[in-house]
């Protein structure tokens, strides 16, 4: 019997064995209750420190969970640290729904849709803002400025807003810059 409503979770571990062991049990648990594990879903990987090692052919695992992509990577001074960067798939449904959100207020007034758009990137700032994850919030914030331009654009057959224009237009209604909000290395 499978439910609409999927619980996520992670669970790691220092020796393969254990992980193994623990899926097993998980799998048998569940089972107990009617519900099972989605096999697409659900997988033992190395990730860690010594993933890299371990690996037949030296590259390491990622995974994707609550719209990031977590990989291990190295800190400027070489020692191990696990990087998050917004989920391709994520970035791209995010992209596809402000596309089909600013066709829907093509006709709006632009300083109001500015309004309502940055607030819409605020969001997504605060949540995918996190320590290492910039690039991706840029990437967003230069895809959002070229949507703009070309919604504005379609909204008359006569070319009037030229680049110039629009960079003017963004001086006196600006569109929200990417931020990190969240400092996940800051000692609590």
């Amino acid at each position: 019997m499978r439910f609409p409503r999927a619980t996520y979770l992670i669970c790691t571990f220092q020796h393969e064995n254990e992980a193994k062991a623990f899926y097993e049990m998980l799998e048998a648990r569940l089972k107990k209750f009617n519900l099972e594990l989605s096999k697409d879903k659900s997988k033992i990987i190395r990730f860690g420190r010594f993933a890299k090692q371990h690996s037949a052919d030296g590259k390491t695992d990622t995974f994707d969970f609550l719209g990031f992509t977590h990989i291990n990577g190295k800190t400027l001074t070489g020692k191990y640290t696990v990087l998050h960067r917004t989920s391709k798939k994520k970035l791209k449904a995010k992209k596809q729904n402000v596309k089909e959100w600013l066709k829907e207020n093509i006709h709006s007034k632009p300083s109001d849709t500015i309004e309502r758009l940055n607030k819409k990137l605020v969001g997504h700032y605060r949540y995918y803002g996190i320590s290492g994850n910039y690039e991706g919030l840029l990437k967003f914030y230069r895809y959002i400025r070229t949507a703009l331009y070309k919604t504005l654009t379609r909204r008359s057959q006569r070319t009037y807003l030229t680049w110039r224009r629009y960079r003017m237009l963004l001086e006196k209604h600006p569109i929200a810059k990417p931020r990190i909000y969240v400092n996940i290395w800051q000692a609590v």
